[in-house]
């Protein structure tokens, strides 16, 4: 599918239907990737529609002469946000940069969001100024059948997903410097609906330190640093993954419930 945005075309594909779900994958690396991921997760479950987006640069969504920082990246997903959902509530879920994008559009979304999911989340988007924990040891899988099925994912998925990025195009945005004009994280209040935070112990991408600076601003959050998991902990840890995505959508599901008993009860008054 695909949405106009000024002279560029954002690619997108929508699975199931229901509460929308936007889901922005990292820098370099298409939907295919979180589709990968994801959507093992949602079989069977009814009621999540989700949203899985190329941004520019990546699959099939083309990059511009104008698009020059991050800034341009998410007015264009916001115009995206507009076009194929108009002023209705959804979840977000971003890993990496996609969790950076995802921050941003809590910023100037925020009564609209009914939950975040942030994985491998990137705080610092200039990495000389990362708070990596370069001591770490390299993850050591000691079942052969499991670190063979790793990397077989790892290889596989993430070679479909970078196929057709254009990494020109990106690296002329690196070069320009991708942080936000503004400060995503200075929040006017904490966000007060379920979020799930995950970290790998062993990223040696984003690290895990500058996850911790930003749990403030998350009052119902579940925030884990997990062990035996680097950038990719969807696939690195696929099981404990799961688990935590699916007690995410219970709490957002309650939450919604919860919301619309409070508003039948408020209108009876």
């Amino acid at each position: 599918m695909k949405c106009k945005v000024k002279d560029i075309e954002i690619n997108y594909e929508v699975r199931g239907t229901g509460k929308p779900i936007l889901f922005f994958s990292g820098f370099a690396t298409d939907m295919s990737i979180m589709a990968a991921g994801y959507e093992p997760i949602f079989k069977g479950k009814e009621g999540w529609k989700r949203i899985y987006i190329d941004h520019p640069g990546v699959g099939k969504t083309k990059g511009a002469y104008w698009i020059r920082s991050s800034d341009d990246i998410l007015e264009i997903m916001l115009s995206f946000i507009e076009f194929v959902i108009p002023e209705e509530n959804f979840l977000i879920i971003g890993h990496s940069f996609g969790a950076y994008l995802a921050r941003g559009v809590l910023k100037k979304k925020f009564n609209l969001i009914d939950g975040i999911l942030l994985t491998c989340p990137v705080i610092e988007p200039q990495r000389e100024k990362r708070d990596i924990d370069e001591n770490i040891e390299d993850i050591k899988f000691f079942d052969e059948k499991i670190e063979k099925r790793i990397n077989e994912r790892l290889q596989d998925e993430m070679y479909e997903s970078i196929k057709n990025t254009d990494h020109d195009f990106l690296e002329g945005l690196r070069n320009n410097g991708i942080s936000f004009s503004f400060e995503i994280d200075e929040l006017e209040r904490p966000f007060e609906k379920p979020a799930l935070i995950l970290a790998g112990k062993q990223d040696q991408i984003v690290g895990y330190r500058d996850t911790i600076n930003i749990i403030k601003n998350y009052s119902r959050s579940t925030f884990c640093i997990i062990d035996k998991g680097g950038h990719n902990i969807h696939i690195e840890q696929e099981q404990l993954f799961k688990v935590l995505v699916e007690e995410w959508l219970s709490r957002v599901d309650e939450s919604l419930k919860a919301a619309k008993i409070g508003d039948i009860d408020y209108d009876q008054k």
